[in-house]
């Protein structure tokens, strides 16, 4: 089982009682982790595309998947959620990297979207005209017409959830929600 979350070394020893609450819940239980409960100092969860879709979690740091790509360790994505998220990316570095998903096949193979948190992913400079990250993810993931939720505190940001890739979630993108329906311990 591979779990996404903090860094245990430099996360762990500060003081968030939400990551942490999650961390144990997740790598030392065994019952599923249920529905993931939003920060309420979390970022605003937002409806990409509206639907519902039960299917295995995949996925991570987008920049590290898409450096994957035509390896023997590339991500796959058929039939499945995919969670992305990332950290200190300009909007035309993220939409490249999309792009490249999109190109490889794995977008389109996706059964749905969770785009967490993605910290300091603003227009490197203001004055100069970019597309916002919302702008990008809607352009590239709206039009597939798969259920997506956008910012969900699985990324970089003070409050992070824990989460088992590889096991049943269910997305319910209509109502911005997503529930673990497996355990990514066992007992």
């Amino acid at each position: 089982m591979t779990f996404h979350g903090p860094m245990a070394g430099y996360d762990m020893s500060r003081e968030f009682e939400y990551t942490r609450y999650w961390f144990e819940r997740a790598v030392c239980t065994p019952e599923p982790l249920g529905e993931l409960a939003h920060p309420p100092e979390g970022p605003q969860l937002e409806t990409i595309c509206p639907g519902r879709v039960s299917a295995p979690l995949v996925g991570g740091n987008l920049s590290l998947l898409v450096s994957t790509l035509g390896t023997p360790y590339e991500i796959d994505t058929e039939g499945k959620i995919l969670l992305l998220e990332d950290v200190g990316e300009a909007p035309y570095r993220l939409d490249r990297m999309l792009t490249h998903l999109m190109l490889a096949g794995k977008l389109q193979a996706a059964a749905g979207f969770i785009i967490a948190e993605c910290v300091d992913c603003d227009p490197a400079d203001p004055q100069r005209p970019s597309l916002s990250l919302r702008e990008v993810i809607g352009d590239l993931i709206e039009p597939l017409g798969k259920p997506a939720i956008y910012g969900l505190a699985a990324g970089h940001g003070k409050s992070r959830l824990t989460l088992p890739l590889g096991v049943l979630v269910t997305l319910d993108a209509t109502a911005c929600r997503a529930v673990v329906e497996e355990s990514g311990v066992l007992p």
